[in-house]
């Protein structure tokens, strides 16, 4: 690989680089790791028979997770404490960035709402729960 303008202009200010593409290549081995276990993963996941009910109790599972999660977060902010082993930021969240908090949050009443129209639906006398909890 050809070396990029910014390793040339690093070494000639003085700083020692290793003989590496990568400026970190640990972080670039763990992400590649993170990586290719997300692909093995999804591929377990979408090679799968799920049965409708399976399906159906693991969106439900992963919503009652995100709920969880919404609650742990409106609790501790009335509260105004920390959840001990979540980042210590000025937002309240389980993720450093609040953006993806929001996006985990919001995919999450996504999922609630849809679990709320299916139940509505299928005249299951518990969907507006879901509903319920949607507004938090």
């Amino acid at each position: 690989f050809p070396l990029s303008d910014w390793r040339a202009v690093l070494e000639k200010l003085g700083a020692r680089l290793p003989a590496t593409v990568s400026a970190q290549p640990w972080l670039t081995f763990q992400s590649t790791l993170q990586f290719l276990l997300g692909l093995s993963w999804g591929y377990y996941l979408l090679a799968t028979d799920w049965s409708l009910p399976a399906r159906r109790k693991a969106w439900t599972f992963i919503a009652l997770l995100i709920v969880g999660l919404a609650v742990a977060i409106t609790v501790a902010n009335f509260l105004q404490t920390r959840i001990p082993f979540w980042p210590h930021t000025p937002e309240f969240g389980f993720f450093p960035n609040r953006n993806h908090t929001s996006n985990v949050l919001g995919i999450g009443g996504i999922l609630v709402y849809a679990l709320a129209l299916d139940g509505f639906g299928r005249r299951q006398r518990h969907w507006w729960i879901w509903i319920a909890a949607l507004s938090l």
